[in-house]
């Protein structure tokens, strides 16, 4: 049974050999400097050479945000974006993107999900994650 097999039989509620193995919440910089400290390869720093690494079903992930390159992050993790109507205004010129989803980005993943090669993983920043990122916590 290959990655795109089993997925199908899971969402059927059939049986496979075994469960999807998955990783959504992907790893920090620093997570990946001590896996490589402890022995595993420099060359496997792409999410695809890691998931390969620790033998993960090939799922690539597509993210849907309101954040372009130009939008600040915030200072510290949990830290907010804006503190005000002022500061949103400010910013609003890098929210949203148009169009949210990059045709180039997606046109080798919707080749191999036709050939029924690819299992295809899109994540939209929801009602809580966005304000939360833009707010604070």
């Amino acid at each position: 049974m290959n990655h795109v097999d089993r997925f199908r039989a899971v969402m059927e509620f059939q049986t496979c050999d075994r469960l999807p193995a998955v990783e959504w919440a992907m790893w920090w910089s620093k997570t990946i400097e001590r896996w490589q400290s402890e022995g595993m390869d420099p060359a496997h720093e792409g999410d695809f050479e890691i998931r390969d690494h620790f033998g993960l079903d090939p799922w690539p992930q597509y993210w849907i945000n309101p954040y372009t390159e130009d939008t600040p992050s915030a200072d510290h993790h949990g830290g907010e974006i804006i503190k005000d109507e002022a500061d949103y205004e400010a910013i609003l010129p890098s929210l949203y993107p148009d169009p949210a989803i990059s045709e180039d980005d997606c046109l080798g993943w919707a080749e191999a999900h036709d050939k029924g090669e690819c299992v295809v993983w899109i994540t939209l920043n929801g009602f809580f994650w966005t304000p939360r990122q833009l707010l604070g916590i």
